[in-house]
């Protein structure tokens, strides 16, 4: 696998974009690419989403530290829900919601913020951040990766493969968003 930055560049940076937002579909499909000859070096795609995933949910937990979440109730009143539920998660189980929170749709921006407004300890929440962030990212290059390398095993191109692949993955998260605000509007949310 060769590895040329000018080519790549953009595969790295839409890496970092979705390890910071929901961009889970961004990592995956970005991995997919790098099964092909040219594609992006996985190794570099996993570092980057990995140190991105944690360095951002560790400033949003320092965010709700030292602001808590009144400044997003107040901008986000319809989040007041959301956020009391996961005030209740860490209350019943905080370790859980750390490992998990990633892999939950809609909830990934928001939970560091709250749990960093909770008793977790900066401490405690730093270590399982790490441990949460590498399983993560693990996951998701690695489903990226072998969806990749079978496209190119089964002779489909692999940037159209991996595009593909993207597209379907947002395509569930927009769906999965729809039917979200269709049962909070239907609800009175």
């Amino acid at each position: 696998m060769s590895f040329d930055i000018t080519t790549n560049f953009g595969c790295y940076m839409l890496t970092f974009i979705g390890a910071i937002i929901e961009g889970e579909s961004f990592i995956i499909g970005i991995s997919a690419l790098c099964s092909g000859i040219d594609g992006p070096n996985i190794y570099i795609v996993f570092l980057i989403a990995f140190f991105t995933t944690v360095l951002f949910d560790q400033l949003t937990f320092t965010i709700g530290r030292l602001v808590g979440v009144d400044f997003i109730i107040r901008g986000y009143p319809r989040f007041t829900g959301a956020i009391n539920k996961i005030f209740r998660m860490v209350e019943k189980n905080d370790t859980f919601l750390i490992l998990i929170f990633r892999f939950v749709w809609g909830i990934r921006f928001i939970t560091p913020i709250v749990i960093g407004a909770s008793r977790v300890s900066y401490k405690k929440y730093a270590l399982l951040n790490i441990v949460a962030a590498l399983i993560w990212a693990i996951i998701l290059c690695a489903v990226g990766y072998f969806l990749g390398d079978l496209a190119n095993s089964m002779g489909f191109n692999i940037k159209m493969f991996s595009l593909y692949i993207t597209l379907f993955f947002i395509s569930i998260s927009l769906g999965m968003g729809l039917i979200s605000k269709y049962k909070r509007k239907k609800n009175g949310q």
